[in-house]
């Protein structure tokens, strides 16, 4: 139930943010698998990778424009059907090295598009039930960790098992993305009590609602936390190239780092965002990134084997989940109404830099 009064099920919002996810798995996992069996090398493979993350180091810059303009609604339609067009388009150029400008371009213009879709889930959770926004942050990353299931799993298999049909995995994601739109008839749009008759009279009352979560305790607390470059789960992209040392073969990688990582990302999340509800988003953000730099540090610590491998890898997949969850909540507690997108635009950035900088 929001706060409102309507009912409405948590589930719904990892609903809603699955685009992202199979936005990032499907440029990231299944291009990046297709490119280099082509023979394209990795740092031009990286370089979809990282346009990908590109745009949500800056949504904040246009964050605003939701705030200002049009409904909630009407904004994830336009996100989403962006979205999955952008991966239906790339799914259509074959994947060599000619077609890498277009994809790069495809990947930012796609990447750019979720940073909406994004914004306005999170202002949905956002009006969540007081003492359950942590699970709803929980059910909010969920979405998003399965959504890179998809677009790099279903999208991977469907290019191997389909390659007569190299088009249908963009197909059908895109199809995947824009059927996320019907999660829509669920949620209603919440009061814009800020939106004004004069544009400059929006901006001010945003401006000033920004000021004042900058002034609180709890928006104070907020933005350190945010900022601090900890519990990020950036070593996870670098798994796949350490591997060797830990004698781990292909099959073992590809198990530990995808679906078996995938799956128990999704249990750390929802199980976090029931914690973020019973002890604190704050506080269970800050035990959350201890427990994972304790794995990371114990894993350089044991015995550089196989299992071993497999053990932490997928440990630190669990917390990944976990904090990416409780970092969720803090942001959705933090949260001012009239600064939704402001908001979440600073809190995506300040979390994409750190996995920009290890990319």
């Amino acid at each position: 139930m929001t706060q409102d009064g309507h009912r409405l099920p948590n589930w719904v919002f990892a609903v809603l943010h699955m685009p992202y996810g199979v936005c990032n798995g499907f440029f990231t996992i299944t291009l990046g698998f297709l490119l280099s069996k082509s023979g394209v090398s990795t740092q031009a493979i990286a370089g979809i990778a990282v346009l990908c993350l590109f745009p949500l180091t800056w949504s904040v810059v246009w964050a605003p424009v939701v705030d200002f303009t049009l409904s909630y609604r009407a904004w994830y339609v336009i996100g989403t059907a962006a979205t999955g067009l952008g991966i239906a388009l790339a799914g259509l150029l074959p994947a060599q090295g000619s077609s890498l400008l277009l994809l790069d371009l495809l990947a930012f213009a796609t990447s750019l598009a979720t940073t909406f879709t994004g914004q306005v889930t999170a202002a949905f959770a956002a009006h969540a039930e007081e003492g359950k926004k942590g699970d709803a942050a929980g059910w909010f990353m969920a979405g998003s960790i399965g959504g890179i299931g998809l677009g790099g799993g279903l999208g991977l298999w469907l290019a191997h098992h389909v390659a007569q049909l190299p088009w249908l995995a963009g197909l059908v994601l895109g199809l995947l993305c824009l059927s996320c739109c019907g999660a829509l008839v669920m949620v209603r749009e919440p009061a814009h009590a800020h939106r004004a008759p004069r544009l400059l009279s929006t901006i001010g009352n945003i401006w000033r609602d920004v000021l004042g979560l900058a002034r609180s305790r709890t928006g104070i607390l907020a933005f350190v936390l945010l900022l601090l470059p900890m519990g990020t789960g950036a070593a996870g992209n670098l798994w796949a190239a350490v591997a060797g040392d830990w004698k781990a073969g292909a099959d073992l990688v590809a198990l530990a780092t995808g679906v078996a990582s995938g799956a128990v990302s999704v249990i750390g999340a929802l199980a976090m965002g029931r914690l973020c509800d019973r002890f604190g988003a704050k506080s269970s953000y800050l035990v959350g990134a201890a427990v994972m730099g304790g794995i990371a540090l114990a894993m350089a610590a044991a015995p550089r084997t196989p299992a071993m491998f497999a053990v932490f890898t997928l440990a630190y997949a669990l917390s990944n989940g976990a904090m990416y969850a409780s970092f969720a909540a803090v942001m959705l507690e933090a949260i001012s109404f009239a600064a939704i997108t402001v908001f979440v635009g600073f809190a995506t950035m300040t979390r994409a830099r750190p996995t920009l900088a290890v990319s």
